[in-house]
This record gives C-alpha cells, structure tokens and sequence, in this order.
C-alpha cells in the first residue's frame, strides 16, 4: 500500500486521516502512551503520569534503530523505553491534536548517525567531522576531512546526487541546485574506512 507518512502518492484525503504507517505518542489524563499505526492502531507501551488541560509539557522521543525511548519533562528518565521486533525505519516527523486545541512551540528534529557501515566507530570518534549549517539553504561547510579521499551525497531514496574527490582538510560547495529534503553524505578513504553525516537541505 501506498504510505503518505513518507509524502507523495497516497494522500488521498478519502482514505481518512488514519491510512499511514508510523509512530504516535500522546498525552492523556492519566498517562503517556506510544502506539503504532500500520493502517490501524496498536497500543504498544504505557506509562501512569497526570498531565492536566492548558499546561506546558515538555516531550522529547528518542529513535536509535528499533528503539524508542519517550520523555516528559524530565529529559533524563524516559517514561517509555520500548523497542519494536518489527520497527519502521523511514518516515517524517510531525505533528497531531485530536479531540483537543493544542499550541506546539520550539519544535526541533535532530538526528545523528550512529550505524557503524564499516565497522569502524572508533575511527570516527578520533575523526571528529564537522557539518554545518544544518539546515542549509546555499553553501555547506565540512571541516576535519583529511583524512578522506572521496565525498558522496545520497538523497532520501538512496539515489547517488553528487560524488566528488577529496583534497584539503575544508570543503565548501554550493547546495543551491538540491532539492529541498534530507540527504546522506559519506565520505571515505582508500583504507575502506567511512564516515556518514545526515543534513537537511531546506
């Protein structure tokens, strides 16, 4: 079936405001819950907290691979920490109210890379790559590269949109002709060592 959790063909507004696949948090009277929709609901874990009409709360959701941990206002003590035997792995963020007015404020997504494509963490971490802006809108900056070869940039699908070599230790190129969306930059070595950064071109 068709997934309008990952935009584009799907949206079909009769097909209801329920037909997509992802994850759902939500904050009721008595407790926090983390569901899944697969084209129907399934409650996947709970927790017992007291949360009242016209109040700020503070949520953050955590996503490492299959797991999901979700806080509320102490952002050190998840109140569900639950992993999925059979996870989404795609998808957007955003953002629902049912039943209720609500006001989202300071609403942010970061996301890191944490995979290991070469088995290599600890060249990584004595590696440390730096990406920035992100969000960019015209020119990229990566700094600390030297110790690269080769620069790829994957969009969201997985289709190979830029390929370069590598020759100083600082690079800036200009993100103008992309497509606004997210995008994977690898850089690697002829070593077979990798490093894979996520950045958002808007």
């Amino acid at each position: 079936m068709n997934n309008p959790a990952l935009g584009g063909a799907g949206k079909d507004p009769q097909l209801g405001t329920d037909f997509y696949q992802g994850y759902y948090v939500t904050l009721g009277a008595g407790s926090v819950v983390l569901g899944k929709q697969n084209y129907n609901w399934t409650q996947l874990r709970s927790a017992a907290g007291s949360y009242s009409l016209n109040t700020k709360y503070t949520i953050k959701v955590e996503v490492s691979g299959a797991n999901i941990k979700v806080y509320v206002d102490d952002m050190n003590a998840p109140k569900i920490d639950y992993t999925d035997p059979d996870p989404f792995i795609s998808g957007k963020v955003g953002l629902r109210a049912h039943n209720a007015y609500v006001l989202f404020d300071n609403f942010s997504v970061t996301t890191s890379y944490q995979g290991d494509p070469s088995g290599l963490n600890d060249y990584e971490e004595k590696n440390q790559i730096f990406l920035y802006p992100n969000p960019v809108t015209d020119k990229l900056t990566l700094t600390n590269i030297h110790n690269f070869t080769d620069l790829t940039i994957y969009n969201v699908d997985g289709q190979k949109v830029y390929n370069t070599r590598l020759a100083d230790s600082e690079m800036t190129f200009d993100m103008r002709r992309f497509n606004s969306g997210i995008y994977l930059l690898q850089l690697s070595n002829k070593d077979g060592n990798i490093a894979v950064r996520r950045f958002m071109k808007n």
